[in-house]
């Protein structure tokens, strides 16, 4: 989150990487779903050509995610945030 702040996006991005990589080995898919939407609303965010394709695919993996965990406070809150 410091790094997407600060604007180092390829920063951002490898620990968002990271971040996913661990959730998925430790299989923890809430987890994991928290880590894509966010990622997603900093890459719509960053407002630059070909990011908010990126941004769609990162919200519908949390969407998917969280539909399967029966989440549906966290479905609605990614709706409302554009994803």
């Amino acid at each position: 989150m410091v790094a997407a702040e600060s604007g180092d996006c390829a920063l951002a991005d490898a620990s968002f990487e990271r971040a996913v990589a661990i959730d998925r080995t430790f299989g923890l898919p809430w987890d994991e779903a928290k880590v894509l939407a966010e990622w997603g609303r900093v890459l719509r965010r960053r407002n630059i050509r070909g990011e908010l394709e990126r941004a769609r695919e990162r919200e519908s993996a949390a969407f998917a995610i969280f539909g399967r965990l029966g989440a549906s406070h966290e479905l609605a809150r990614l709706r409302a945030d554009g994803g």
